[in-house]
């Protein structure tokens, strides 16, 4: 079990993290649970989307040709046939001549292959006059422009969100094989941590970390264990590593830097781990260490909430994404426009919680460091600020990772 000799990089530790992870297993379930779980099987679509020619807009159907010459001077006349609503079957058939007042969504009929708003028609008596020429298809929604019968609607790898739920739930598919839930233990672990319901003393904090951690693993879809609060001694710290025995991957917050009571790396070795990254070049991140035990994973925390919800985004949820099987496990940073003052750049890569504005504007939110737990709370992004020694100025473009949407 030899010690980490170097500090990689944030890609270099998440190609480490993601690197031969074995899959967790997968299941065949409904539509529903399939949500935030990642496709195992290709499936493919038992219908067209829309299933048959449909209006875009609520207004009149009818043959394209018969408006060729038509023009304010000189309008075409269509005879109203009847009236199409979305949910009729269609029994009309509409000739030269001739018109339906549609609704959204509603079938066309035979005959027809365009559709002009009711707000553009002129209806007077039984009869509508178009004056302008109206080409084939004008708001008209083709059967199968979203998705053809028998096409592959979603592929193995990827992650069910919502719209992709819904796309699936439009091409009648009600069950998918996906992979199943990861198991996600959490252990914090400190003398001064105390549980939520625990009036604390002077010296003693609520332990929000393990809250924050549940939370995050939650919205990645996983199932989330408390394995509660450790103290700082070894034995104690083995006994919660030993409670995690049935989950995938375990978290632990505290304990992982260099000083006396930092047991935790020392926890993970007697636990039969194998301590991959021992630190990695970015700040939150120094003291963060990375371990595998068989198909377990395991992750060492520091004790700061910045520092765990930052980690969290970069190396706990791609590890997730893999162990599920995802094609994408790693997050793509998006660029965006520096909003905020004048700056030195750090001396490392560090992680600045930030607020992503209208306009890809990014600014800090200001914040009191890697503790601060307000600043996590309304920061809706993660800027990567890259080390050098220029200056940063409003306007420059840098690395943003999102981490929520509102």
């Amino acid at each position: 079990m030899s010690k980490p000799t170097h500090k990689p990089s944030l890609t270099g530790a998440q190609s480490i993290i993601c690197g031969d992870l074995k899959m967790v297993g997968s299941e065949s379930t409904g539509l529903l649970q399939c949500l935030h779980r990642v496709i195992r099987r290709d499936v493919v679509s038992k219908r067209a989307c829309p299933p048959a020619d449909s209006a875009a807009r609520d207004g009149y159907c009818f043959e394209a040709a018969a408006t060729r010459c038509a023009s304010a001077r000189q309008p075409a006349v269509l005879r109203v046939r009847g009236t199409i609503r979305s949910g009729d079957r269609p029994r009309l058939s509409i000739g030269r001549g001739q018109c339906a007042r549609i609704m959204t969504g509603g079938v066309l009929p035979g005959g027809c292959d365009a559709v002009i708003p009711a707000e553009e028609a002129w209806v007077e008596g039984g009869h509508v006059k178009v004056r302008r020429l109206v080409e084939p298809g004008t708001h008209v929604r083709r059967a199968g422009e979203v998705v053809r019968a028998g096409e592959i609607v979603a592929g193995r790898g990827d992650f069910v969100g919502p719209g992709l739920l819904g796309l699936l739930a439009a091409v009648g598919i009600r069950r998918a094989r996906v992979s199943r839930k990861v198991r996600i233990g959490i252990i914090s672990t400190g003398n001064e941590m105390v549980d939520a319901d625990v009036r604390p003393r002077s010296w003693q904090i609520h332990d929000s970390n393990s809250v924050m951690l549940a939370g995050l693993g939650e919205e990645l879809g996983s199932e989330v264990v408390s394995l509660g609060i450790a103290k700082d001694t070894g034995e104690d710290i083995a006994g919660h590593l030993r409670a995690g025995k049935a989950c995938d991957v375990v978290i632990l917050t505290g304990g992982s830097s260099i000083g006396i009571s930092d047991l935790v790396p020392a926890a993970l070795k007697n636990h039969g781990c194998r301590i991959l990254i021992r630190g990695i070049r970015l700040r939150p991140g120094k003291h963060v260490v990375f371990a595998r035990k068989g198909s377990k994973v395991f992750f060492g925390f520091p004790g700061r909430p910045g520092g765990c919800f930052g980690l969290f985004h970069l190396l706990v949820k791609p590890a997730i994404m893999a162990m599920m099987g995802s094609a994408k496990p790693i997050p793509a940073a998006l660029t965006a426009v520096w909003d905020g003052g004048a700056t030195q750049r750090p001396a490392v890569d560090t992680l600045i919680a930030a607020h992503l504005g209208s306009g890809s504007r990014v600014r800090p939110v200001s914040d009191a460091g890697s503790g601060d737990l307000a600043a996590v709370a309304r920061s809706n992004s993660l800027v990567l600020l890259r080390a050098g020694t220029d200056l940063l100025r409003k306007g420059d473009v840098l690395e943003v990772i999102p981490v929520r949407l509102a």
